[in-house]
């Protein structure tokens, strides 16, 4: 794997409403997210960063909200109900 990917956090990017798209993701892209999974409908991207530049990635302007992506994790389908 990509080193600079183990370093890296998943985040969930929100984009404001009347922002180009894709002018957004690139500027995303050159402040050093990578991997980048596209919604447009949902006006949001997923990716990888390095926890110490998502404060630079809140500053791009369309950016509305960067937050760390959070794992649910649930019990099998066939676990009692707790």
């Amino acid at each position: 794997m990509n080193e600079s990917l183990m370093s890296s956090v998943p985040v969930i990017v929100v984009l404001d409403e009347a922002t180009d798209f894709n002018r957004v993701k690139n500027a995303l892209a050159s402040h050093g997210l990578e991997k980048i999974s596209a919604l447009p409908r949902l006006r949001m991207l997923k990716g990888f960063v390095e926890q110490k530049s998502i404060p630079e990635l809140m500053k791009i302007r369309g950016v509305q909200s960067v937050e760390k992506e959070r794992e649910i994790k649930l019990p099998p389908p066939d676990s009692p109900v707790q």
